[in-house]
C-alpha cells in the first residue's frame, strides 16, 4: 500500500518530507488525530462449547449452532492490550432476566492478546427458550474501558 499526494509517494504521518525529530507538524493528512485505544475487547459471543484458541482469532465458524438442547452456554471474548490487574467481568442474563453466570477474573499479567470465556452446563432438561445475553466489561483502575454485549435467542 503506498499513499501519494500531488502524484508523489508520501510518508502520510510527513506530508511535507523531513525526517526529523520533535513536534508534530500541523499539515497532517488526517484532520482530527487518531485516537489511541489502551485495550479494549475485539469480539465477545455466545458457543455452545469452549472454542479453540485458533478458531477464535481467525474467527469463529459461523455454522455453530446454538438451540435449547445445547449441552452447555458458553460466553467467550477476545481482548487486546490487557494488563496486570485488569479485571474482565463477565455476566449471563437467562432468558427470565435471572442471573445465570457472573465473573470477574483478574489478569495477571500483561497480554497482547487474551482469550478467556465462562459459561454453564444444561442442567437436565432443556434450556428455557427466550434470548439470552451476555455482557463482557473490561476495567482498569475499577473504570470501565470496554463494553460489549451480545445475545442469542434460544429455542
Amino acid at each position: 500500500i503506498k499513499v501519494t499526494r500531488s502524484g508523489a509517494v508520501v510518508d502520510p504521518f510527513r506530508p511535507n518530507g523531513g525526517s526529523e525529530c520533535g513536534d508534530a507538524t500541523t499539515d497532517q493528512l488526517w484532520s482530527d488525530p487518531t485516537r489511541y485505544t489502551p485495550g479494549g475487547i475485539l469480539a465477545a459471543e455466545f458457543s455452545p462449547f469452549p472454542l479453540d484458541y485458533s478458531d477464535v482469532i481467525e474467527g469463529p465458524n459461523k455454522s455453530i449452532s446454538l438451540d435449547a438442547q445445547a449441552q452447555a452456554l458458553i460466553l467467550w471474548t477476545f481482548l487486546f492490550g490487557v494488563q496486570a490487574g485488569d479485571t474482565i467481568r463477565f455476566t449471563i442474563i437467562a432468558s427470565d432476566g435471572a442471573t445465570l453466570a457472573q465473573k470477574d477474573v483478574i489478569a495477571e499479567r500483561n497480554r497482547a492478546q487474551e482469550y478467556r470465556y465462562i459459561g454453564r452446563k444444561r442442567a437436565g432438561s432443556d434450556w428455557q427458550a427466550g434470548r439470552y445475553i451476555g455482557v463482557v466489561e473490561l476495567l482498569r483502575n475499577g473504570k470501565t474501558i470496554d463494553k460489549h454485549t451480545a445475545g442469542v435467542d434460544l429455542n
